[in-house]
């Protein structure tokens, strides 16, 4: 009995005291914008106040935005939907919208991208 005592005594001392270790949890970022946003090594221009996103291009490079995989980096711990490297159709003045999402789960931020068309690299 005076064992059982004793040991439920350092059960308790012990789970008293690591409790004592573990540091609040940090609070989570709102931040949710696109940082950087290329295709086919071309780097977009991005307007995070206006949500937008924006290339020139030639008409030689339509057919290769019709399937385009735009590689998109976001604020840490943030993500993009649809994901980097997903393929979407920038190609005849389309609009794809990206849905950024920070790591808070709740902040969201929409983009419009879209590629006009130019005679001009």
């Amino acid at each position: 009995m005076k064992n059982s005592f004793i040991l439920s005594i350092l059960v308790l001392s012990l789970v008293a005291f690591s409790a004592c270790d573990l540091e609040p949890e940090k609070p989570k970022s709102d931040k949710c914008e696109i940082i950087t946003f290329t295709e086919s090594g071309k780097i977009w221009s991005i307007n995070n106040n206006a949500g937008t996103i924006s290339a020139a291009y030639l008409k030689s490079e339509k057919d290769r935005l019709a399937n385009a995989a735009p590689q998109i980096t976001v604020s840490p711990g943030a993500t993009v939907n649809p994901k980097s490297g997903d393929v979407v159709n920038l190609s005849d003045g389309s609009e794809v919208e990206y849905t950024v999402t920070a790591e808070d789960g709740k902040t969201q931020k929409v983009y419009k991208a879209k590629a006009t068309e130019t005679s001009v690299n």
